[in-house]
């Protein structure tokens, strides 16, 4: 009886398994027919010209500074030789720093200046000042130090002739120095109170007190100021005649001179050369 169903079960479903064996063969025959009446054809590359506009939108390196280059350019009107020896003379600390000068003589002439003044004759500023040196800017961002007793030391500038007496002064003027101490030290010994009131200053509790009567030239020179207090002198308290003749002495043998000055309530140190 099982056998019988079997073979009744399959008499029943060959003709549909047939039918798809026979769908089946022909999509494959459909294929490989097409596959030889038309094989694939491999991709070929074509040439696409770039139109006019589009040409023109492609940036041309050559114009790019791709990398920075060092160069200097002089101001108009200047040439390297062209240089002026600068000697650094004096030199004001003042607090803050921003209220800080220096004197440096350029070209035979010199002159107190502060940080953000240019140097007479020169392309520089002065941009910092410390107890022994100045540092100098020049226009295009460069920086030089000048330390006290750097005769060599050149700044860029149009070149200006010296004048004729700059010249041919004989005295030198670190013996003007000198002697200047000495006549000093000399008025002190014999009339203290003849030659404080010739130099402009009053003797106080802390130091000598600066008047308008004082001499221009050095006012100016040191930047001082009728009211302005010299307390010391290389580290020693001033108003003691003998003892401020001593500090004279010492510097007239050291050939420097640190001088303290209080305004107000600002204190400003001067490094004086000789």
């Amino acid at each position: 009886m099982r056998q019988y169903f079997s073979l009744k079960t399959l008499d029943q479903t060959a003709p549909w398994l047939l039918f798809v064996l026979i769908v089946w063969l022909c999509w494959k025959l459909a294929a490989l027919i097409w596959l030889v009446l038309a094989p694939p054809q491999p991709p070929v590359a074509r040439d696409i010209p770039l139109s006019y506009n589009q040409s023109t939108q492609v940036p041309n390196i050559s114009g790019f500074s791709l990398f920075k280059e060092n160069r200097v350019d002089l101001p108009s009107g200047q040439s390297p030789e062209a240089q002026i020896p600068l000697k650094l003379e004096g030199i004001f600390l003042g607090r803050p720093a921003r209220n800080s000068a220096a004197v440096i003589r350029a070209n035979n002439v010199s002159n107190r200046y502060r940080i953000g003044q240019q140097i007479e004759g020169t392309s520089q500023r002065l941009v910092a000042v410390a107890w022994d040196h100045v540092t100098l800017g020049y226009a295009d961002g460069r920086e030089a130090t000048l330390y006290f007793g750097d005769e060599g030391a050149m700044a860029s500038g149009p070149a200006v002739a010296s004048t004729a007496a700059a010249l041919n002064n004989p005295v030198n003027q670190a013996q003007q120095a000198q002697n200047a101490l000495g006549d000093a030290i000399q008025q002190l010994q014999s009339n203290p109170s003849g030659y404080l009131s010739q130099m402009g200053v009053q003797p106080t509790s802390q130091g000598y007190e600066v008047s308008a009567t004082a001499p221009a030239e050095i006012r100016n020179k040191l930047g001082l100021r009728p009211g302005d207090r010299i307390v010391s002198l290389n580290g020693r308290p001033l108003g003691q005649i003998q003892n401020d003749i001593r500090a004279l002495q010492q510097i007239q043998q050291q050939r420097n001179a640190q001088i303290e000055i209080r305004r107000g309530e600002q204190t400003m140190t001067i490094q004086q050369s000789f």
